[in-house]
């Protein structure tokens, strides 16, 4: 198959997006020799180059530089230019956001990630760009041939918003980074070089995230937080690492109303080996987050060996299973409640520690390849479906 996947999004760094389409892309060079690839972006901004994709012979890369709004009213509106314009003769072309462009051949297939544009729109800070988003998903979603969502809470989603068929929605899941090449080599020392670099100087509760909107939740987090110390009397710190000035600009008034303001560290967004030497650092892992598509830092934490502090809505719970504690993130006390209990109880931790080493193990991007590949197959008539 000639395949063409749409890497624009990688232009904009780090993202859900982003980090799918780093770890999917080579391992399905890595499946199919036989295949041939197309990475494809539009890098009318040209700010940003392709990273982590391996050489091979079998893949090409394609860059034009249109300007976006122009090439995006074409295609909503005229239905022009055809994808094969730019890229050529394809048999298949694969988008991981929520713009699918009009092709004169071949199939197509969405990554649809979540549907938070639409069924919780005031989970995202900017409310006009989020209006417009939804509706480009929305028709997406219908002009494509098969659509793969990154849980069944997605597809749930999916079905309920669109009415489109169930057969045309496959669930294929995400997957951790490979951490094992950095925690086997994370001794106690280096770990507390790590956290010395940082000025990490006490337990510490973590929560990291790529994106700032309100359904990160991060104002109840805080709370909990205070609630968490008053309660238990410990000497801990909250670290968040993200992009700082974006937390500050969402939350800045909690944050500086606190009155455990000085424990609370905003680390912006930091390379992996001290992100994951953190992580493996942390006491209990906090994310409970309001709305996810799936919910990667949960899997992320669980493979570090951190014990997991998640919500009991949206698609955490199918992520966690029983390997981590769930709760109401509505409610400031019982997350503070949920923290208390895995910090408070050594065998707890260490049991939730374990399981989620075990869980973060079903999850692999060697998996999300093949049953990507084998989405693929379908929506090209290749397979064989009674």
């Amino acid at each position: 198959m000639r395949i063409c996947i749409d890497i624009t999004s990688n232009l904009f760094g780090p993202s859900g997006i982003e980090r799918y389409l780093k770890n999917l892309i080579p391992e399905l060079i890595n499946l199919n020799k036989e295949n041939s690839y197309i990475l494809y972006e539009n890098n009318s901004m040209g700010r940003y180059k392709i990273q982590n994709i391996p050489k091979n012979p079998n893949v090409s890369f394609i860059s034009v530089r249109w300007p976006m709004r122009l090439l995006h009213k074409l295609w909503d509106t005229w239905n022009i230019p055809k994808i094969e314009r730019f890229v050529g003769e394809i048999d298949l072309f694969h988008s991981p956001h929520c713009i699918l462009p009009p092709l004169r051949n071949g199939s197509s297939i969405l990554t649809v990630n979540d549907m938070g544009y639409i069924s919780h729109p005031d989970y995202y800070s900017n409310k006009k760009l989020t209006g417009s988003l939804g509706s480009m998903l929305i028709k997406a979603i219908k002009n494509a041939d098969q659509i793969i969502a990154i849980s069944e809470a997605t597809k749930k989603d999916i079905i309920e918003i669109t009415g489109i068929p169930e057969e045309k929605v496959n669930v294929v899941y995400l997957a951790s980074e490979d951490t094992s090449s950095y925690i086997q080599k994370f001794t106690i020392e280096i770990k507390q070089r790590i956290l010395s670099k940082w000025n990490i100087n006490r337990p510490f509760l973590l929560y990291v995230t790529g994106t700032i909107d309100p359904r990160k939740n991060l104002g109840r987090v805080i709370d909990a937080f205070g609630i968490f110390l008053e309660t238990t009397k410990l000497d801990w710190l909250l670290v968040f690492v993200g992009n700082s000035v974006a937390i500050k600009s969402d939350i800045g008034n909690i944050l500086e109303s606190s009155s455990f303001r000085d424990r609370i560290f905003l680390l912006d967004r930091i390379a992996n080996n001290d992100l994951w030497g953190i992580m493996a650092s942390a006491e209990v892992f906090i994310y409970p987050s309001l709305f996810e598509g799936f919910g990667l830092p949960v899997i992320e934490a669980m493979a570090c060996g951190t014990a997991v502090v998640t919500s009991n809505i949206s698609s955490m719970p199918e992520v966690a299973g029983d390997a981590a504690i769930l709760v109401d993130p509505f409610i400031p006390e019982q997350i503070a409640y949920g923290i208390a209990k895995v910090a408070l109880d050594e065998s707890l931790r260490k049991e939730l520690e374990y399981k989620g080493k075990q869980r973060a193990k079903l999850f692999s991007w060697r998996k999300t390849a093949e049953e990507t590949m084998w989405v693929y197959k379908k929506a090209c008539g290749m397979l064989n479906i009674q």
